[in-house]
């Protein structure tokens, strides 16, 4: 009798086990053993929860990114307040001002730019490249100038007399070849703009996530200016 008891609670065990492979919940009517009387139904598993609720609603579309108008100086006298020295900086970006109506063109209104480091190689991207770059703030006119006089000469509105302090602070600048992002829409089905979209989402405020500081478009470039990590790759 004992042995009868095992044998059957043991067919129990592999049916179990069976229908649990085959997703189906197997009811047998407890004191009769028989086959016939063992009643399959379909068991309920968590995919066709999914499959009833339908097909996946369509992403949140990204709002268009904002962009300022940019440019690149061919030089730039910039300081170093360390060395107590100056020297010229080459292919400098910055924001221009020129399409504002109630801000003057060129350098007389940029409060800061930024340089791409010299002896640091530029990183190969998709949509073009990645630079190191320092950022430069407008200079004071007391923190380079010797004498009242020079103070007086370099006020006088000229591109040639402003002069840039050199910072300790990096950024990293993603250069997009527009040409090549257009051209990428007719290709993929990914938006490069719309990792743009959402760098300006996150912003600069988040304490785990990436995002931007600002966006310069050249009609041939949309630089990226992003926060530079240490140590990356």
């Amino acid at each position: 009798m004992s042995d009868s008891a095992d044998e059957m609670q043991e067919d129990q065990s592999v049916h179990d086990v069976t229908a649990g492979m085959l997703g189906v919940s197997i009811h047998q009517p407890t004191g009769t053993g028989l086959a016939d009387d063992i009643q399959l139904t379909p068991a309920r598993r968590p995919l066709d929860a999914v499959n009833d609720a339908g097909p996946a609603a369509p992403p949140i579309r990204f709002p268009p990114p904002e962009y300022l108008n940019g440019s690149r100086a061919d030089e730039v006298l910039v300081y170093n307040e360390d060395s107590g020295e100056h020297f010229v900086a080459r292919d400098v970006l910055f924001r221009s001002h020129e399409a504002d109506e109630e801000e003057e063109g060129g350098l007389q209104s940029v409060s800061r730019a930024y340089w791409k480091i010299p002896d640091k190689e530029p990183i190969t991207t998709r949509m073009g490249h990645l630079e190191i770059c320092v950022v430069l703030a407008r200079c004071p006119r007391s923190a380079d100038s010797d004498t009242e006089e020079e103070d007086s000469r370099t006020s006088s509105g000229n591109e040639d007399d402003i002069v840039f302090l050199l910072t300790n602070r990096l950024v990293a600048v993603k250069v997009n070849y527009c040409e090549r992002m257009e051209r990428s829409l007719h290709i993929t089905a990914e938006n490069p703009l719309n990792e743009i979209a959402a760098l300006q989402i996150v912003g600069t405020n988040h304490p785990n996530v990436l995002g931007c500081e600002e966006v310069l478009f050249d009609t041939e470039y949309l630089s990226v200016v992003m926060p530079y990590c240490g140590g990356g790759d």
